[in-house]
């Protein structure tokens, strides 16, 4: 079972550059942690919080979505825990921010969201949403 703080890790990043997904002929969802070598901090925060569902600590590789160069990246293993993250977060089959997943969030969440996507600016903070529809 994965815990509360494992959780708001996991909630909190896939409001940001995580993913999750069924792979193969996997049963269960695995989550999946990948950011630039510039923020490798942050990835092996990451890993020391969820280690023990994972099988194999961050490998670097380059990226192959075409920007950036290298990157940090790695999975846990697949985890029935995770299916019903999946479901939240996922409505068939699409990242969809929705108020069941927004009431999960707490501020560890809010903060992982923040450490992925948000930036310091002169009048406070800005956390970017590009990546999500206003619907």
């Amino acid at each position: 079972m994965i815990t509360q703080k494992q959780a708001q890790l996991v909630y909190g990043s896939l409001l940001g550059d995580a993913h999750m997904r069924i792979s193969g002929r996997c049963r269960y969802p695995r989550f999946t942690v990948r950011h630039s070598v510039k923020q490798s901090e942050l990835v092996k925060s990451k890993y020391e919080v969820l280690k023990d569902l994972v099988g194999t600590p961050p490998k670097l590789q380059l990226n192959s979505q075409g920007w950036g160069g290298h990157q940090l990246a790695f999975n846990t293993l697949s985890n029935p825990d995770f299916s019903i993250v999946l479901k939240t977060c996922f409505p068939n089959g699409v990242k969809t921010v929705t108020e069941e997943w927004l009431s999960i969030i707490k501020e560890p969440g809010l903060a992982w969201w923040f450490m992925d996507d948000g930036s310091k600016q002169k009048a406070g903070v800005r956390i970017s949403t590009e990546g999500f529809s206003r619907q």
